[in-house]
């Protein structure tokens, strides 16, 4: 299973209390590998201050919950990196190229 919910958490607490109830009702009676993914940078965070040491929180905090459950955590900063943030149409939302990449990248770490 694959996680990117930083996109989507307006806050800290919001990921902290919304993760740790899904993995804490998780039933894994698979015993399917979790990843969680930190959000890859996005263009504004190379000129926003503040909006790169909220980043940096953030990071850190999915970080030390994928400590806590023993789940993997990937840096998503580094899934398209080289591309530097040419693979997003707006500096933020992926294009097909965006995506591939991200994709290729996933599939070495996963395998």
């Amino acid at each position: 299973m694959l996680f990117e919910v930083e996109a989507n958490s307006p806050s800290y607490e919001h990921f902290q209390e919304r993760f740790t109830y899904f993995m804490e009702h998780l039933e894994n009676k698979e015993n399917l590998k979790i990843f969680l993914i930190s959000h890859f940078d996005e263009a504004i965070v190379f000129i926003n201050d503040k909006l790169r040491a909220y980043r940096k929180g953030f990071y850190q905090l999915q970080k030390k919950t994928a400590e806590k459950y023993g789940i993997t955590f990937i840096d998503g900063t580094k899934l398209i990196k080289k591309m530097d943030c040419e693979g997003s149409v707006d500096g933020t939302h992926l294009t097909d190229l965006g995506f591939y990449e991200v994709a290729k990248q996933l599939a070495k770490i996963i395998k």
